[in-house]
């Protein structure tokens, strides 16, 4: 009875240790003002590189457009891109590449949005 509760466990660990590597690393936007990005499946301890590409990009002058981050002990990371605001109607592209191969991409394709602009 012990022995097969042991190796009941022991399956159950090893199933759940398998189905948290098959997650891939993925990213999230959270907010765009400022721009905010969380980070999800990544290795623990993790250092990240997380890059920015949009057009239209509000930013304080010498506010960063990289990141590097550390996934926590759940191989998670919030950036937050400080002094710095996204247009999502002109799209935007975040990389995130981690140094022990962790690598994801979130890419919003530009929406048609009305003008604000006269004419």
């Amino acid at each position: 009875m012990t022995a097969a509760l042991i190796g009941s466990a022991l399956c159950l660990t090893v199933a759940g240790a398998a189905l948290s590597a098959a997650q891939k690393p993925s990213l999230q936007v959270r907010n765009f003002n400022p721009f905010t990005v969380r980070g999800t499946s990544f290795q623990p301890g993790e250092r990240v590189k997380v890059t920015l590409g949009a057009t239209g990009v509000l930013r304080t002058a010498g506010s960063p457009l990289v990141l590097h981050p550390v996934a926590s002990s759940g191989g998670a990371f919030v950036a937050i891109f400080r002094k710095v605001i996204v247009n999502r109607c002109n799209g935007y592209l975040v990389q995130a590449k981690g140094s022990a191969g962790s690598t994801a991409l979130l890419r919003a394709k530009p929406l048609a949005c009305a003008s604000t602009s006269p004419g």
